[in-house]
């Protein structure tokens, strides 16, 4: 019997222990950029970001050449972007959320770009004690 009652507590504790790390990674928004079927254009794909704004930056190889600023409503957005009159050989885009840094480096295909993910920083709050 007390067998028994030890694995029964051990298990809640295990639970418990992966349901609060799990809690604790969901606070960070989710962000890709995916390719479409069209020439030149991005998709962008925000989930869980809340009410804080979300920057978008685009960087060619001289610099930042175009940048947006987007209000999410509800658990988040999905927004496309026509990029043929800015991309080059150096394009990037950087997402920039409260918790999450992402930059993606665009390959050219022919026609079509390809997202492909070169960092993603996650910022947490500074939790200070007397």
């Amino acid at each position: 019997m007390k067998t028994k009652t030890t694995i029964i507590a051990g298990l809640i504790v295990l639970l418990a222990t992966v349901f609060s790390a799990s809690n604790a990674q969901s606070t960070n928004p989710t962000i890709k950029v995916l390719p479409t079927t069209k020439e030149g254009v991005l998709k962008l794909l925000v989930v869980g970001a809340g009410t804080e704004t979300v920057g978008i930056e685009f960087y060619s190889e001289n610099g930042l050449v175009q940048s947006d600023a987007i209000k999410p409503t509800g658990r988040g957005f999905n927004k496309r972007y026509d990029v043929r009159k800015i991309m080059n050989s150096g394009f990037s885009m950087e997402v920039t959320t409260a918790g999450t840094s992402v930059i993606y480096k665009m390959a050219r295909s022919g026609s079509k770009l390809t997202p492909i993910l070169v960092k993603t920083t996650y910022t947490y709050p500074l939790v200070a004690s007397k």
